[in-house]
């Protein structure tokens, strides 16, 4: 694959509370890619029009995808500075084998979900990054991103028995939000991408867009000569950290297991007219998963048995910032 024409940073705030993940206290501070595509796509059948959604699932299932692009990550305002975090990458804490160092940090590092990009360059390099102000950044996260937990009753379908569930959902500060990286191959795809985000800024993201959560506002700036944001675009030609989920293809998944990773399994719903039902599983590897070579990913099929509506893909295609940038 050749270098990627432009590398965009989009920043999504919020105008309200949103959505992620399973709910409960498994509710989430960021969005999976795999779960942005889908999201991606039923803005692109609404704002391409159905060939060019065809044309762009037909491009990504021959392996040529026109862009890749991170899961969403949270940023916080720190004074007047915005700090954009990453997935902690899943390798020993660098510097961990000094003893001193280990027990001044070891219980908050151990609890670290995000860290800041300076200390994330660190990390992938093998460098111990400023540990203090990894955990300080994660207070700022925890002031700035708070879960709340609602009381909610329903009435069973069949008995009409009332049903008690806690709804989950994300408060964010003014000023921070959420942000992704999207690195087009082909500039033709760049205004078709913005125009989907912006499309879902208006419906929502996530749950409970039906009650007003997940709706957002679109910023975007063109990352390709920032300094700051040095080998987060280009295809890694070595050891790579991911900032996305990744479906490799089944021969090679094993022989990328050799360094940290962490599996996890897709699922979700498909809908149409035809009605719904849960589409097939699929294990991925991680965000923050460290690989030791380069593997594009894939898009794979997961149209549920029997299913009578559209084909359903889960987005796999990786997006990783290479360990010789992180110097």
């Amino acid at each position: 694959m050749r270098p990627p024409s432009r590398t965009l940073l989009f920043a999504l705030r919020f105008r309200g509370r949103f959505r992620a993940g399973r709910g409960g206290e498994d509710a989430g501070l960021s969005f999976p890619s795999d779960t942005l595509f889908g999201a991606l796509c039923h803005a692109g059948a609404a704002c391409w029009g159905p060939d060019a959604l065809r044309a762009l699932l037909d491009r990504c299932l021959g392996g040529q995808p026109p862009f890749r692009f991170t899961s969403a990550f949270p940023f916080v305002v720190d004074g007047r500075r915005e700090v954009f975090l990453l997935p902690r990458p899943h390798r020993p804490p660098p510097g961990f084998e000094d003893p001193a160092l280990r027990e001044g940090h070891a219980r908050g590092v151990k609890g670290l979900r995000f860290v800041p990009r300076d200390a994330f360059r660190a990390w992938v390099a093998g460098r111990a990054p400023d540990y203090g102000a990894c955990l300080e950044v994660d207070r700022l996260l925890s002031e700035q991103f708070r879960l709340d937990l609602a009381p909610h009753v329903a009435l069973g379908r069949a008995d009409a028995q009332p049903d008690y569930h806690q709804v989950a959902s994300v408060w964010v500060r003014q000023g921070a939000g959420l942000y992704l990286l999207a690195a087009f191959e082909d500039a033709g795809w760049v205004e078709p991408f913005v125009a989907a985000l912006r499309w879902l800024g208006d419906g929502g993201i996530g749950g409970r867009r039906g009650r007003g959560m997940g709706q957002f506002e679109v910023a975007v700036r063109d990352v390709g000569e920032d300094a700051d944001w040095r080998g987060f675009g280009p295809v890694p030609q070595g050891t790579g950290c991911l900032l996305s989920r990744l479906a490799p293809e089944p021969r090679s998944a094993t022989s990328l297991l050799t360094a940290g990773y962490e599996l996890v399994e897709a699922g979700g719903w498909a809908m149409s007219e035809a009605g719904q039902a849960r589409h097939r599983r699929v294990w991925m590897l991680a965000e923050g998963s460290v690989l030791p070579r380069w593997d594009p990913g894939r898009l794979v099929e997961v149209t549920p048995r029997g299913w009578q509506g559209h084909p359903v893909y889960r987005w796999g295609f990786g997006f990783a910032f290479g360990a010789g940038e992180a110097g």
